[in-house]
């Protein structure tokens, strides 16, 4: 973000990268999928600065150039949603331990999450450290998990793989995932391996584009200083 600062702060008439090509910026390594063809550098920094109020502001914020996003855009939003089911479903196992006993039957999840005051993220970055805290919270409520072992996954819930039966799995795998997903592992073992392999997609862009931003605001000063 604060790479994206200051690129915004540098190129005050982006008009004079609009016959650069974009290509020019990227790393030797660089492999990404969202990217336009022939884009200029003029058109990358639109997006890049677009894509910065989308993490801080969240998806539903209208930004300049939305229409060079959107494959991004949409990976981000189905990464929020996952997410936002997970947090949801952890302060549904937590709140479910206040009176938790063998004989206890449960109320359903579905319930649950109608009556629940819940405010989905649709900042990543928000809704990562909701999923975090939510999780942190769950295992500092849960003295006995053993005792979730009683208590079996309904169809209701977000779905995990066919071994997650009961919560005590469902306990495991959420401690497992905000463990891998604050460290930035790529353990292909993650109990939800589609949103852990989306995330670190996510993070390598983010890099590139880091990277690509700070030459994009060294060449336009090259630019300036040649006019």
């Amino acid at each position: 973000m604060k790479t994206v600062d200051l690129m915004d702060n540098t190129v005050l008439i982006p008009m004079k990268l609009i016959d650069l090509p974009v290509k020019d910026l990227m790393p030797a390594s660089a492999t990404d999928s969202y990217l336009q063809n022939n884009m200029n550098m003029r058109a990358f920094y639109f997006m890049v600065k677009a894509l910065g109020i989308k993490l801080s502001l969240g998806h539903g914020a209208s930004s300049e150039n939305e229409t060079n996003n959107v494959p991004l855009e949409r990976e981000i939003q189905d990464s929020c949603h996952r997410l936002n089911q997970l947090t949801v479903l952890a302060r549904y196992i937590r709140n479910a331990t206040l009176n938790l006993s063998p004989n206890h039957v449960l109320p359903s999840f579905q319930d649950f999450e109608s009556e629940t005051m819940f405010h989905s993220e649709n900042c990543l970055l928000g809704a990562l450290k909701k999923f975090a805290d939510e999780v942190e919270s769950l295992e500092k409520a849960v003295l006995f998990p053993c005792l979730l072992r009683d208590h079996s996954v309904s169809e209701q819930m977000p779905q995990f793989d066919e071994g997650t039966k009961t919560l005590y799995d469902v306990f495991i795998l959420l401690k497992k995932l905000r463990t891998e997903l604050l460290s930035g592992s790529r353990n292909i073992e993650l109990p939800d391996p589609k949103l852990q392999q989306k995330l670190s997609e996510l993070i390598h862009t983010f890099l590139e584009y880091t990277v690509m931003a700070r030459n994009l605001t060294a060449r336009y000063e090259e630019e300036v200083r040649c006019a």
